[in-house]
């Protein structure tokens, strides 16, 4: 992508495999959402709304910045490098990594399994529903939560290095 385009929906299975590339100065002006479409890479982009994401199996957002960064369903998503002026939401997904990305806030909702959260820098992460999978503060890959953990009562257990 090599300049402004207006937002973007990728909604077809036609589209799987798609691989969108952003050059300096490329950018999305308005949502980026990818519904039901599996094996999408987004990378090196800015997004001026959302990166929304529903159901979309082995997707991949590497290198993006966007105003908020929502992944609902779906399995093996891989989130690295994310910059979000507002918060990085995941919901009933499975096998998810975000990793070195960076935002205000990140909320953990309900029925995520498998999940690694490692190396982000961000003010707020709150665990609102039970989720399982690994939350690495410290050792190598440190993660940085500066202002507030919250965690609901009904959540069991946060793991940590």
């Amino acid at each position: 992508m090599r300049s402004a385009q207006k937002s973007a929906i990728l909604d077809d299975v036609q589209d799987a495999g798609v691989l969108i590339v952003g050059e300096p100065g490329g950018s999305i002006q308005g949502d980026l959402t990818v519904q039901g479409v599996p094996n999408v890479t987004i990378q090196r982009l800015s997004v001026t709304g959302s990166v929304i994401a529903t159901n979309a199996n082995a997707l991949t957002v590497n290198d993006v910045t966007a105003n908020a960064l929502t992944v609902t369903g779906g399995s093996n998503a891989r989130l690295r490098q994310i910059t979000s002026n507002g918060s990085i939401t995941l919901a009933q997904t499975s096998a998810a990594i975000v990793e070195g990305s960076t935002a205000p806030g990140a909320s953990l909702l309900a029925g995520n399994t498998s999940l690694v959260l490692r190396g982000n820098q961000i003010a707020w992460l709150q665990i609102l529903q039970p989720s399982a999978g690994e939350i690495v503060v410290g050792g190598d890959a440190n993660m940085v939560v500066s202002r507030q953990l919250s965690v609901a009562s009904q959540c069991k257990s946060v793991f940590a290095r």
